[in-house]
This record gives structure tokens, C-alpha cells and sequence, in this order.
């Protein structure tokens, strides 16, 4: 290894070792910066579509099991249900049936585990109290997607927790927009109220992981790069 190379790294498409400034693939000719953002745009896209169908399960089968449920507040059961969609988002991008079973175990265990704590903590409290929990609850369920899934482990929980609390509040803000919007919506408006509502969560938790992960690689990759240069590594 060269003082004007540096470290090492795979290309994510054909596996050559890349130089750590590489911008290109000299083998495949692939952009490692389009690459990148391909690659956390394709999770956002996935994160929606599961974030959406886990809203609307979710929230269906909360109705069906508990009619009359007060939808505002953090249930479990609808947590664990849209954490079971969630977390295996990643897993069914990659095609890795080992990361889904991961993100399934994960998710259903977050949502569940965090949704117990919410509905013991959401009695009597007030809207503002309220929005507070939803955006811890996803801050929290976002760090635990992110240490799940991620190879560089500080990095993606970091960035799911950070990521994830933007995700929560943003999906509050809607939900509650359209309920003053369509304060009595048909099936449709309310299963696309759903829907949106969780495309939201899922595409800024899912694409905030990726994108935390793939900047931080970079970042490790260019400090062991500088601290090669440094110590004169050959």
C-alpha cells in the first residue's frame, strides 16, 4: 500500500479494491458518488412503501382488535406492526433474507418494547406532551434500525435516531393537518392519509440510515487514509 494510494475499499457493484479518493470504478466504470446516492434513494423508496403498508395494517388491525382505540395516542400493537413492515425494509432492498429476518426481530421488538413504554407515558398527557413522545418513540426506533442493519455501527444508530425524530414529528405534523383538513374523511381520504403518513416516516428513517452510513464510510475511509499518510505508511 502506497503513500499516494492510501486504504482500501470494495466498489459496491463489482467488488475491485478502489483507491480511497477513487470517484470512479476502474474495472466497471461505475460512479461511486452516483452509486452512493442510488443506493440511499433506493432504501428511501423502500422505507416509503413499507412505512405506508405498515401504517395502514397497523392501524387497521388496531381498529379490528380494539374498536374505538384512540388513534392519537402510541399503541403497541400498531407499533408493532408497522415496525414489522419498517424493519425489514432494508432487508428486502438487499435481498438478504438474513437482513430480514433481522429487521423483522428488530422492528416488531422496537415497536412493541417502545410502544408498551408510550402508552404507559401518554395517559393524561397533553398535545405538545404528545407530539414529544411520537418523536422520541421514532428517534428511538430509528436508532435501533440503524445499529441492526449498519457496518459501520456508530454512524447509521446516530443517524436513525437523529433521522428517525425528524421522521416522527414530520409524520405527526401531517397526520394531524389532514385530521383538521378532513375532520371526517371517507375510507379512501383515510387509508391515503395512512398511507401517506407512514411513506413519510419510512422514506426520512430509511434514506437518513443509508445516507449515514454512506457518509460515514467515506469519512472512515479518508481518516485511515490521512492517518496512513501521516505515519508514513507504505
Amino acid at each position: 500500500m502506497s503513500e499516494r494510494t492510501g486504504f482500501l475499499f470494495p466498489c459496491p457493484q463489482c467488488g475491485a479494491s478502489l483507491h480511497d479518493r477513487a470517484r470512479y470504478c476502474g474495472h466497471c466504470g461505475v460512479s461511486i458518488a452516483l452509486w452512493d446516492f442510488t443506493w440511499s434513494l433506493r432504501r428511501s423508496i423502500g422505507g416509503a412503501v413499507a412505512g405506508g403498508v405498515g401504517w395502514v395494517l397497523g392501524s387497521t388491525f388496531l381498529r379490528l382488535t380494539l374498536p374505538g382505540a384512540d388513534l392519537s395516542l402510541p399503541h403497541p400493537l400498531f407499533l408493532t406492526v408497522a415496525g414489522l413492515f419498517l424493519g425489514m425494509a432494508g432487508g428486502l432492498m438487499e435481498r438478504s433474507s438474513s437482513r430480514v429476518w433481522r429487521g423483522l426481530f428488530t422492528g416488531g421488538a422496537a415497536g412493541l418494547s417502545f410502544g408498551t413504554a408510550a402508552r404507559f407515558l401518554a395517559r393524561g398527557a397533553s398535545p405538545d406532551a404528545l407530539f414529544v413522545l411520537h418523536v422520541a418513540v421514532w428517534a428511538l426506533f430509528g436508532m435501533a434500525i440503524g445499529f441492526s442493519v449498519g457496518r459501520l455501527k456508530g454512524w447509521e444508530t446516530v443517524g436513525g435516531f437523529l433521522w428517525g425524530s425528524l421522521a416522527g414529528a414530520l409524520a405527526w405534523n401531517f397526520s394531524v393537518a389532514m385530521a383538521v383538513q378532513f375532520p371526517e374523511p371517507g375510507w379512501s381520504t383515510a387509508r391515503g392519509v395512512e398511507f401517506l403518513s407512514g411513506a413519510i416516516l419510512g422514506a426520512l428513517l430509511w434514506g437518513g440510515v443509508a445516507i449515514s452510513g454512506r457518509f460515514g464510510r467515506r469519512r472512515w475511509i479518508n481518516l485511515l487514509s490521512f492517518m496512513g499518510r501521516r505515519g508514513g505508511v507504505k
